[in-house]
């Protein structure tokens, strides 16, 4: 499973296997079933705002250039990772360089 954050709206198929933050999960939970650690699978398709981060077991072809990896390997630990996240939780508009906010929100669903 790797993490991804979304350039753009991204929709997922029913049947995805997907990692979610509690705030994803919430707005969504009726049409996600828990799959266990961590993990839901989607009874019908999903769709994501820009910016959002998502785990994906894989990623399809038709959405590989709407997904940047989310790289959570920090050798230095997990210190100074948290960023400054907006009140939904994700950090800028989807549209910026930086990583940073995606990282951290990565981590968390990653400890769930």
């Amino acid at each position: 499973m790797e993490f991804y954050k979304t350039q753009g709206i991204v929709r997922l198929p029913g049947g995805t296997v997907i990692w979610l933050g509690d705030e994803q999960f919430a707005a969504r939970s009726h049409v996600l079933v828990d799959h266990g650690d961590g993990a839901y699978v989607a009874q019908s398709g999903l769709e994501f705002k820009a910016g959002e981060v998502i785990g994906l077991l894989s990623v399809p072809p038709t959405l590989r250039d709407q997904l940047v990896l989310v790289e959570t390997d920090d050798p230095k630990g997990d210190e100074g990772d948290e960023g400054d996240e907006g009140a939904d939780g994700y950090e800028g508009d989807g549209g910026g360089e930086s990583n940073d906010g995606a990282v951290s929100v990565a981590k968390k669903i990653k400890r769930k």
